[in-house]
């Protein structure tokens, strides 16, 4: 509560005041970059909130300014978290509500883009930040990746999905807005155990490289972690522009990025995908060719994305999952052309594998 007593960084005396109000929590959030530890002591300075929803941090006696004295410019606050949840549907459990992303744009990124990523592994610590594949949250329990990812059975006991990450070097991920020097964090990331694979029948290597993990349990939707949509035919926009988000985790270089990049992508017509398809994979129909501009593959298993607009809110997209990365782009073979499965051809299978919700 505002003015309460608290203990401070470094066991110091404090009390709970204002963002505007506490000298040592402004030149931290003013610095032009913030380390681990900058974001972690901002994190866990915050100790309540006013009756209005302004936070509160536990600010050492001798950091503390005098109300009405300094500040922020124009009187704005400062917020340690944000809760978007009125930008949400009201019917957040229901499975079928997708393809809505956090509207907490920062610059030219954010914290919140296309929440329905997803990494695998098999037990990782909080901080590893390699991962063996990528993958896509479509309902509340279920995960799209490809086949390929997740095809050793003796790997199945330790497979885990990690949602809501952003930064692979950070336990918690914050951004700061330089319109109003608020500090925006999401919820931590956490995991959550694979209870079962479901791999395509007809999954030869090659061919059908899909598959479905069903998680132990389904997961509380937010701002950070929220389902894409399933397209509602196999029908492509050849010159629609596509997304993908991800680490680049199977890049052909050694480390990919830290944070969760997005990468804008152009479909190639069936008559050139077929080129790059091999004969034993099948006819292109089955797949999307995207050409990356010689950029980097993409995380394995993760997922190739469109945006449509929907009738009762044409000022708001709507994503939808287009294709997942295939086996058939590797860095053997890579030259600036990534294979995706179309998921539009295997709806039917899809549709099948899910349980709804009781």
């Amino acid at each position: 509560m505002l003015d309460d007593l608290c203990i401070a960084e470094g066991e110091q005396r404090g009390r709970c005041v204002p963002v505007k109000q506490c000298e040592r929590v402004l030149t931290t959030i003013r610095k032009e970059s913030l380390t681990n530890e900058d974001i972690q002591y901002l994190y866990g300075s915050e100790c309540g909130r006013t009756p209005d929803g302004r936070a509160l941090v536990c600010c050492p006696q001798s950091s503390i300014i005098a109300a009405g004295t300094g500040g922020l410019p124009n009187g704005s606050n400062s917020t340690i978290r944000v809760n978007a949840e009125e930008e949400r549907p009201a019917e957040t459990t229901a499975p079928r509500v997708c393809g809505f992303q956090s509207e907490v744009k920062l610059a030219n990124h954010t914290i919140g883009h296309h929440p329905w990523t997803v990494l695998l592994h098999y037990g990782n610590q909080a901080h590893d930040s390699r991962f063996n594949c990528s993958g896509t949250l479509i309902a509340p329990q279920y995960v799209l990746t490809a086949a390929s990812c997740v095809d050793e059975r003796e790997s199945w006991t330790n497979l885990t999905v990690r949602l809501g990450e952003w930064d692979l070097e950070s336990t918690v991920d914050c951004v700061l807005s330089p319109d109003t020097d608020d500090l925006v964090c999401a919820d931590p990331s956490y995991d959550v155990p694979v209870m079962e694979v479901l791999l395509h029948e007809a999954y030869s290597g090659r061919q059908n490289d899909i598959a479905l993990l069903r998680l132990s349990q389904p997961v509380a939707l937010s701002d950070w972690v929220f389902p894409i949509c399933l397209p509602e035919s196999p029908v492509i926009n050849e010159t629609a522009t596509y997304s993908v988000a991800g680490w680049n985790q199977n890049t052909c270089d050694t480390l990919g990025p830290r944070y969760k990049l997005l990468t804008a992508y152009s479909a190639l017509n069936q008559t050139a995908c077929q080129r790059y398809v091999p004969s034993v994979a099948g006819t292109s129909y089955n797949f999307v060719c995207v050409d990356t501009d010689a950029q980097a593959i993409g995380d394995a298993g993760g997922g190739l994305t469109g945006m449509k607009t929907i009738s009762r809110d044409p000022r708001r997209p709507v994503y939808e999952i287009v294709g997942v990365l295939s086996s058939l782009s590797s860095c053997a073979n890579f030259d600036g052309i990534s294979i995706y499965t179309r998921v539009g051809q295997y709806l039917g299978w899809i549709e099948s594998k899910l349980e709804p919700l009781a």
